[in-house]
């Protein structure tokens, strides 16, 4: 997937997949559709972090939703903030571009040394530099 920069009003936007569905993930864990369904009904309280560091949150998440790819979201980084404007401008440069899913497994089957997930809680997406899920990414910027 190709980072695309665009030119408009809104600073500080991206948006990205945290998750994609059916693809085996560097830690053997399988995301299946409609697993994060009930997870982000009320998206409010799931914290944008910067490497699953939960000291400040980076931003806000605008909109989560499942899509037949994956877990799609569109963000908003606190460029007011410590590392805000930094993170983002890394972001824009494409020096960081992955993003990654902190969450409790409440549904899975196992096969071996793989986990099916068909049912999370969702706790945070963090923006990283070496997402578990290689497709994990932020796709678009907005500057």
């Amino acid at each position: 997937m190709k980072l695309e920069i665009k030119n408009i009003n809104e600073d500080g936007l991206f948006y990205g997949y945290a998750s994609t569905f059916n693809e085996i993930d560097l830690k053997g864990d399988i995301i299946l559709p409609n697993a994060f369904k009930a997870a982000i009904r009320d998206f409010s309280d799931i914290d944008m972090l910067f490497q699953h560091d939960f000291g400040i949150p980076l931003g806000k998440w605008i909109e989560i939703e499942e899509n037949n790819v994956g877990l799609h979201v569109t963000g908003k980084i606190f460029k007011n903030l410590y590392m805000g404007e930094e993170i983002y401008n890394m972001i824009r440069e494409k020096k960081i571009c992955g993003l990654s899913i902190g969450f409790k497994p409440i549904m899975y089957e196992t096969d071996g040394n793989v986990r099916r997930l068909t049912k999370i809680d969702l706790r945070e997406i963090s923006i990283v530099r070496f997402p578990a899920n290689r497709s994990a990414l932020i796709n678009k910027v907005e500057s």
